[in-house]
């Protein structure tokens, strides 16, 4: 396989119908703190478990409005009111921590969300009276000094056995942006808002014996441990802001700080919902409407954003085909759309500046329905022009530890894509070299990857999507700027 080279994936996340890509420099305005202005509008949504399965007779808030999910996991609140700046809704099944995802409301039309729920294990009991340390399921740990604990309601002392639920939450999970709470907006110091770089996150609930919420008590804290993932352990900080989730306003609000230790970051926190670390970036606002060539909305429909430098990041437009949200001031983008079936049906890529940006409408001449197609074929966009592939072959090889997938095809241009793949379907970090009008590109930013939809036996087909950027690469050396990349691919597995 051509190239082939072990890198990391830094997946960002965008948060269904808002989009969030980051950038390193700090925000400059602040949140108003007065009071809420509120607007009616519509949301609806999906509402899954882990296996991504429907989750039914999930109850459903927002705003003042309540609804619960059907069999199919949907719901559909129409004429809620809503924060204008942050419109919010949470849900909450037995069983599960509460879900939530907070959006950009557009009251013209209904804005779309999906929530991944997140089931609730006990992860450790101790005495109120002696206190303990808790491993987080899934990485991390959290310590409790003796006597800190109360009743969450009536908040009168507790000296029984504490029981303790919690779950870490990865950054650069291909589900952290389905099972995170809210989105991305915080509130830092001086009422700053902006969008927050994730390092680490956790959600740590208390119980008694009975089920009822404990919590800390005034004056009393309790140390969070939480892991820093491999692919941002160079670029955290020795020093960071430490936020909760308020699931009041649905905003993440700044309290504390961590310190790095070695692969983690270690803080103190003074009650629990979720918490995480992570820096308060800048944003500008970006909206995009899709339609196709009748000029009927593209609804519902996948959008990805992918940034050279802060990574890739997916949505879907509202029931107007438009997506809004927050990406980085004074970056390169790329902007695709996708049909129900996981084709790309468009692409376009645009510079940002510090100022809002809208792109308009943009008309696609596919309407993103599904057509059968049993053939062999790699799709590519490239540097905003488009090239096929109708041969392309795939072998699995067993390396001794892991599966290598390499997807090939050659004629006048050729194309390789290939990924540590474990013969399953999933997301997996791209490798690629290509010759193009005689030019040869390969991939060279970690933000490039391959997701696999079907993973056939052979004889049987691989099929998927992969994204990322390329630059020039001759002689053994990159050189030019970097250029955007993404294809569909359903290849005949030979091996």
């Amino acid at each position: 396989m051509r190239n082939l080279q072990t890198r990391k994936i830094v997946v960002l996340m965008i948060i269904l119908a808002t989009i969030f890509i980051f950038n390193e420099c700090k925000k400059t305005n602040a949140m108003s703190t007065g009071p809420v202005n509120t607007v009616t509008g519509s949301v609806a949504g999906l509402v899954v478990d882990q296996n991504n399965d429907p989750a039914a007779n999930v109850a459903v808030t927002a705003g003042k409005s309540s609804t619960s999910t059907g069999s199919d996991g949907k719901f559909d609140l129409q004429h809620a009111e809503l924060n204008s700046d942050a419109g919010f809704v949470i849900v909450n099944k037995d069983g599960y921590f509460n879900g939530s995802r907070t959006f950009l409301v557009n009251t013209t039309t209904t804005n779309n969300v999906k929530i991944m729920l997140i089931p609730k294990t006990v992860s450790g009991i101790f005495p109120s009276s002696s206190g303990g340390k808790v491993n987080i399921a899934g990485g991390g740990s959290v310590n409790f000094s003796s006597g800190a604990v109360v009743n969450a309601t009536s908040n009168s002392s507790y000296s029984g056995d504490v029981s303790v639920s919690t779950f870490y939450l990865n950054p650069t999970d291909s589900n952290f942006k389905n099972y995170m709470p809210g989105n991305k907006l915080g509130i830092g110091q001086n009422n700053m808002k902006g969008i927050i770089r994730f390092f680490g996150m956790a959600t740590i609930e208390l119980n008694d014996g009975n089920g009822q919420k404990l919590q800390l008590a005034s004056g009393k804290s309790a140390t969070i441990t939480l892991p820093i993932p491999a692919a941002l352990q160079a670029t955290a900080p020795a020093s960071i802001p430490l936020w909760y989730f308020d699931e009041t306003s649905g905003i993440w609000k700044q309290q504390g700080s961590a310190t790095k230790n070695g692969t983690d970051y270690v803080g103190t926190v003074a009650h629990f919902s979720f918490w995480a670390a992570g820096d308060l970036l800048q944003d500008i606002t970006l909206t995009a409407t899709f339609k196709d060539s009748s000029g009927n909305a593209l609804a519902n429909k996948l959008v990805t954003i992918n940034s050279a430098t802060y990574g890739a990041t997916n949505g879907y437009t509202d029931s107007a085909g438009m997506v809004s949200g927050f990406v980085p001031a004074n970056d390169n983008l790329a902007i695709f759309l996708y049909s129900d079936c996981g084709v790309q049906i468009n692409y376009q890529d645009f510079n940002t500046s510090t100022v809002d940006i809208n792109l308009g409408i943009i008309i696609v001449s596919n309407n993103g329905s599904c057509a059968v197609n049993d053939s062999s074929y790699i799709n590519l966009t490239f540097n905003g022009s488009s090239y096929s592939w109708t041969s392309a072959v795939a072998s699995s090889i067993d390396s001794g530890s892991q599966f290598i997938t390499d997807i090939t095809a050659l004629n006048n241009n050729y194309i390789n894509l290939g990924f540590y793949s474990q013969d399953v379907p999933g997301t997996y970090i791209l490798n690629m070299s290509m010759q193009i009008n005689n030019i040869s590109y390969a991939i060279y930013s970690d933000s490039s990857y391959a997701t696999v939809s079907d993973y056939g036996a052979v004889g049987g087909y691989i099929s998927g999507t992969a994204s990322g950027w390329v630059r020039n690469y001759t002689g053994g050396a990159f050189s030019g700027a970097a250029l955007p990349i993404s294809c569909t691919y359903r290849v005949t597995r030979t091996q």
